[in-house]
């Protein structure tokens, strides 16, 4: 079975794929300060809870 995709690769989607990328290695070369990984952790914490809550059906508001 051969897999056909229903998309074509753009010069467009090149060029945000390398500007991807060049942001992805900015980060990867920069360390992290301990407040904003502790940050970045709760962040997660809190969508990840509230977005699987409400795949069960929850109806409250994710808001900060």
């Amino acid at each position: 079975m051969t897999f056909n995709p229903k998309y074509q690769i753009t010069s467009q989607i090149i060029k945000d794929l390398e500007r991807i990328e060049i942001v992805k290695e900015s980060f990867d070369t920069k360390p992290l300060s301990p407040q904003l990984l502790h940050s970045l952790r709760e962040s997660s914490k809190v969508s990840s809870v509230h977005y699987s809550t409400f795949i069960e059906g929850n109806q409250l508001v994710l808001t900060k």
